[in-house]
């Protein structure tokens, strides 16, 4: 990834952090999440979410 996109190991290495940062967290909030909201709109909006930004990050080619 680094070759790519022209930027340091270390400069990748912290994209892949600050990207998996929110799955450490997310999950302390899951539990409150699923009380209020019934499970399927849960995945359903979830998935949404991922197919945005899985398109997103398709179409990037540059780092910035």
């Amino acid at each position: 990834m680094s070759e790519r996109f022209g930027i340091s190991e270390s400069d990748a290495a912290l994209l892949i952090t600050a990207t998996m940062l929110p799955l450490a967290i997310a999950p302390l909030s899951y539990g409150y999440l699923l009380e209020a909201v019934p499970a399927m709109r849960v995945l359903r909006w979830s998935l949404v979410g991922l197919a945005i930004s899985e398109l997103a990050f398709v179409l990037v080619d540059s780092f910035i």
